[in-house]
């Protein structure tokens, strides 16, 4: 048994397959293209395809909030809703002068 990692580009090197990019694939479109790649150099190849562990998606809080850092999304969330995981927004003495002057909060998703 041969274990092989996904790199952060999404792709497997395998030796009998080449560089095969599997991120966003089912673990079904992974096997059958795996053994589409093998087959040019395999007669009949078999492959039993387990995942065994993936990076969840997260996003990371910061700011005035009680607890920042990172939240692991397990369903569609809304900004607000991972403010409120990292505790709620902090009680601030300070108020903007204007609403120019407001900062404002860059909030980036990572793809499933």
């Amino acid at each position: 048994m041969r274990r092989s990692l996904s790199g952060p580009d999404g792709y497997v090197d395998l030796n009998a397959a080449g560089s095969v990019k599997v991120s966003g694939l089912t673990l079904q479109e992974a096997h059958d293209l795996i053994v589409q790649r093998s087959s040019a150099r395999l007669n009949q190849p078999e492959l039993n395809l387990q995942l065994k562990d993936f990076q969840r998606p997260y996003v990371m809080v910061a700011g005035q909030v009680y607890a920042p850092g990172k939240i692991e999304m397990r369903e569609d969330m809304t900004a607000l809703q991972a403010v409120m995981l990292a505790g709620g927004f902090r009680d601030s003495p300070r108020r903007p002068r204007s609403l120019s002057s407001a900062a404002s909060a860059k909030v980036q998703i990572w793809p499933r």
